[in-house]
């Protein structure tokens, strides 16, 4: 694709420009909640609760208001997978499509 853009533009008029976009914490919870089989209100509702400026502490407690049990186990992994989400500098929560391209 690049080349075609080289050949029809010429180099010296050709640009690249890329935009990732990376998980914050709220959209890190709600993907991980999706993909563990949450539907998209109860994904949403925990996305909701949790805030960052609380702490870790406060987690209980926010899963508790969402109405969920924080012993669960399957929230015992999905939390430290959130966290690693937001964590990881640079992760992109999109990844371009190649096919576009074609």
């Amino acid at each position: 694709m690049l080349q075609y853009v080289y050949r029809k533009y010429g180099r010296e008029r050709a640009a690249l420009a890329a935009t990732v976009i990376t998980y914050r914490p709220r959209s890190a919870l709600r993907d991980l909640a999706r993909a563990f089989g949450l539907g998209a209100v109860e994904s949403g509702r925990l996305a909701k609760v949790m805030q960052w400026w609380d702490g870790s502490a406060a987690i209980p407690q926010r899963v508790r208001d969402a109405g969920f049990d924080p012993g669960s186990p399957w929230l015992a992994r999905l939390l430290p997978l959130a966290n690693e989400l937001v964590s990881f500098p640079g992760f992109p929560r999109h990844c371009p499509s190649t096919s576009a391209a074609s």
